[in-house]
Protein backbone atom coordinates (compact mmCIF):
# COMPACT_ATOMS: atom_id res chain seq x y z
CA UNK A 1 0.00 0.00 0.00
CA UNK A 2 2.88 2.41 0.75
CA UNK A 3 3.67 2.96 -2.94
CA UNK A 4 0.15 4.35 -3.47
CA UNK A 5 0.51 6.95 -0.69
CA UNK A 6 1.33 10.52 -1.60
CA UNK A 7 2.21 13.15 1.04
CA UNK A 8 2.02 16.88 0.34
CA UNK A 9 2.29 20.05 2.37
CA UNK A 10 -1.12 21.60 2.91
CA UNK A 11 -2.19 25.13 2.07
CA UNK A 12 -5.43 26.82 3.06
CA UNK A 13 -6.96 25.33 -0.09
CA UNK A 14 -6.51 21.91 1.58
CA UNK A 15 -8.72 22.74 4.57
CA UNK A 16 -11.54 20.52 3.19
CA UNK A 17 -9.03 17.64 3.04
CA UNK A 18 -7.93 18.31 6.63
CA UNK A 19 -11.59 18.40 7.70
CA UNK A 20 -12.24 15.12 5.89
CA UNK A 21 -9.65 13.36 8.04
CA UNK A 22 -10.33 15.15 11.32
CA UNK A 23 -14.11 14.79 11.31
CA UNK A 24 -13.73 11.12 10.43
CA UNK A 25 -11.17 10.40 13.17
CA UNK A 26 -11.93 12.63 16.14
CA UNK A 27 -15.41 11.50 17.23
CA UNK A 28 -14.48 7.81 17.26
CA UNK A 29 -11.00 8.30 18.72
CA UNK A 30 -11.99 10.45 21.68
CA UNK A 31 -15.54 9.27 22.45
CA UNK A 32 -14.30 6.95 25.20
CA UNK A 33 -11.96 9.47 26.87
CA UNK A 34 -13.66 12.89 26.68
CA UNK A 35 -17.25 14.09 26.53
CA UNK A 36 -19.05 14.90 23.27
CA UNK A 37 -19.32 18.51 24.48
CA UNK A 38 -15.53 18.68 24.84
CA UNK A 39 -15.03 17.02 21.43
CA UNK A 40 -17.33 19.60 19.81
CA UNK A 41 -15.60 22.47 21.64
CA UNK A 42 -12.11 21.29 20.66
CA UNK A 43 -13.05 20.62 17.04
CA UNK A 44 -14.33 24.17 16.72
CA UNK A 45 -11.36 25.63 18.61
CA UNK A 46 -8.65 23.79 16.65
CA UNK A 47 -10.20 22.89 13.30
CA UNK A 48 -12.59 25.62 12.27
CA UNK A 49 -11.64 27.15 8.94
CA UNK A 50 -10.45 30.36 10.63
CA UNK A 51 -8.34 28.41 13.16
CA UNK A 52 -6.69 26.35 10.41
CA UNK A 53 -5.95 29.46 8.33
CA UNK A 54 -4.39 31.02 11.45
CA UNK A 55 -2.25 27.92 12.02
CA UNK A 56 -1.14 27.59 8.38
CA UNK A 57 -0.65 31.22 7.38
CA UNK A 58 0.09 33.13 10.60
CA UNK A 59 1.63 30.58 12.96
CA UNK A 60 3.48 28.88 10.06
CA UNK A 61 2.53 25.36 11.17
CA UNK A 62 3.50 22.81 8.56
CA UNK A 63 0.53 20.58 7.77
CA UNK A 64 1.13 17.42 5.79
CA UNK A 65 -1.66 15.41 4.19
CA UNK A 66 -1.36 11.78 3.17
CA UNK A 67 -3.44 10.75 0.16
CA UNK A 68 -4.26 7.23 -0.90
CA UNK A 69 -5.64 6.98 -4.43
CA UNK A 70 -6.56 10.66 -4.29
CA UNK A 71 -8.41 10.41 -0.96
CA UNK A 72 -7.05 12.23 2.12
CA UNK A 73 -6.38 9.54 4.75
CA UNK A 74 -4.05 11.21 7.26
CA UNK A 75 -2.64 14.51 8.47
CA UNK A 76 0.20 15.76 10.59
CA UNK A 77 1.20 19.21 11.76
CA UNK A 78 4.48 20.46 13.18
CA UNK A 79 5.79 23.82 14.29
CA UNK A 80 8.96 25.30 15.70
CA UNK A 81 8.50 25.97 19.41
CA UNK A 82 12.02 27.10 20.29
CA UNK A 83 15.42 27.07 18.65
CA UNK A 84 16.26 23.48 17.71
CA UNK A 85 12.95 22.08 18.97
CA UNK A 86 9.79 21.29 17.00
CA UNK A 87 6.42 20.11 18.24
CA UNK A 88 4.27 17.50 16.59
CA UNK A 89 0.90 19.22 16.99
CA UNK A 90 -1.26 16.67 15.20
CA UNK A 91 -1.03 13.20 13.74
CA UNK A 92 -4.25 11.51 12.66
CA UNK A 93 -4.99 8.66 10.29
CA UNK A 94 -8.45 7.70 9.07
CA UNK A 95 -9.55 4.72 11.18
CA UNK A 96 -10.15 2.59 8.08
CA UNK A 97 -6.48 3.02 7.10
CA UNK A 98 -4.75 2.61 10.46
CA UNK A 99 -2.25 -0.21 10.57
CA UNK A 100 -0.99 0.37 7.01
CA UNK A 101 2.03 2.49 7.98
CA UNK A 102 0.49 5.84 7.04
CA UNK A 103 1.02 7.27 10.53
CA UNK A 104 4.68 6.20 10.44
CA UNK A 105 5.12 7.81 7.02
CA UNK A 106 3.59 11.08 8.22
CA UNK A 107 5.63 11.02 11.42
CA UNK A 108 8.87 10.30 9.57
CA UNK A 109 8.20 13.04 7.01
CA UNK A 110 7.41 15.45 9.86
CA UNK A 111 10.67 14.51 11.61
CA UNK A 112 12.66 14.94 8.38
CA UNK A 113 11.24 18.42 7.91
CA UNK A 114 12.15 19.31 11.50
CA UNK A 115 15.69 17.97 11.01
CA UNK A 116 16.01 20.00 7.80
CA UNK A 117 15.08 23.06 9.90
CA UNK A 118 17.95 22.17 12.29
CA UNK A 119 15.77 20.72 15.07
CA UNK A 120 17.51 18.49 17.60
CA UNK A 121 14.33 17.33 19.37
CA UNK A 122 10.62 16.90 18.76
CA UNK A 123 7.96 17.02 21.46
CA UNK A 124 4.28 16.16 21.45
CA UNK A 125 1.33 16.04 23.80
CA UNK A 126 -0.83 12.91 23.89
CA UNK A 127 -3.91 12.30 26.01
CA UNK A 128 -2.92 10.04 28.90
CA UNK A 129 -5.61 7.53 27.88
CA UNK A 130 -4.92 7.57 24.13
CA UNK A 131 -3.60 4.29 22.73
CA UNK A 132 -1.39 6.38 20.39
CA UNK A 133 1.01 6.73 23.35
CA UNK A 134 2.27 3.20 22.62
CA UNK A 135 2.79 4.11 18.94
CA UNK A 136 4.88 7.15 19.89
CA UNK A 137 6.93 5.05 22.31
CA UNK A 138 7.57 2.54 19.53
CA UNK A 139 8.89 5.43 17.43
CA UNK A 140 11.40 6.55 20.05
CA UNK A 141 9.43 9.13 22.02
CA UNK A 142 9.71 9.10 25.81
CA UNK A 143 7.44 10.62 28.45
CA UNK A 144 9.14 13.65 29.99
CA UNK A 145 6.20 15.19 31.87
CA UNK A 146 2.43 15.23 32.29
CA UNK A 147 0.16 18.26 32.23
CA UNK A 148 -3.44 19.24 32.72
CA UNK A 149 -4.05 22.12 30.31
CA UNK A 150 -7.14 24.30 30.65
CA UNK A 151 -8.54 24.92 27.17
CA UNK A 152 -11.60 26.95 28.16
CA UNK A 153 -15.26 26.21 28.90
CA UNK A 154 -14.14 24.20 31.95
CA UNK A 155 -12.41 21.61 29.74
CA UNK A 156 -8.90 20.23 30.23
CA UNK A 157 -6.46 18.26 28.15
CA UNK A 158 -4.91 15.62 30.42
CA UNK A 159 -1.73 14.84 28.52
CA UNK A 160 1.67 13.26 28.65
CA UNK A 161 4.44 15.35 27.13
CA UNK A 162 6.73 13.12 25.09
CA UNK A 163 10.02 13.91 23.40
CA UNK A 164 12.33 12.31 20.85
CA UNK A 165 15.92 13.36 20.24
CA UNK A 166 16.56 13.90 16.52
CA UNK A 167 19.71 13.07 14.63
CA UNK A 168 20.35 14.82 11.34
Amino acid sequence: MANQIYIKQATKEDIPNIHSVIYNVWPQTYASTISQDQIDFMLDMMYSESSLIQQIEIEKCIFLIAFLEGKPVGISSISSVEPEKFKLNKLYVDLAFQGYGIGKLLLHESIQRAITAKAKAMTLNVNRFNKAKAFYESQGFEIIDEVDVSIGNGFYMNDFIMEKKLIG
